[in-house]
């Protein structure tokens, strides 16, 4: 696993029914991550976005089965994704209005 508390799995198994009608159950949470100190990068707040790119390939252990109509996986949590616009407001605080939605809806 990528880090301490970023997922949770169970194979669930309904009651009075065959084992090939079970699924997984997930529970994820994309935790926020400074970058390096190498990079020198003014971002103090961090991201989410490696957390989360790891979190679903770890989900990829779960993918597949030998009858792929019968593969069944119900994933939620918080995966912290913020806005493009919010990002470049907290990354460059003296971009405009105009500048921060002409680099986030290009």
């Amino acid at each position: 696993m990528s880090g301490i508390g970023t997922i949770a799995a169970a194979n669930v198994v309904p009651g009075n029914r065959p084992p090939d009608e079970s699924y997984f159950v997930v529970s994820m949470y994309a935790r926020w991550m400074m970058p390096h100190p190498i990079t020198g990068s003014p971002w103090s707040v961090g991201a989410s976005d490696v957390s989360a790119h790891r979190i679903i390939s770890e989900l990829s252990a779960f993918v597949g089965h030998v009858d792929p109509s019968k593969h069944r996986i119900l994933a939620g949590g918080d995966l912290n994704m913020i806005s493009a616009t919010i990002c470049l407001t907290l990354i460059e605080p003296t971009l405009s209005r105009q500048q921060i939605s002409l680099v986030a809806h290009p």
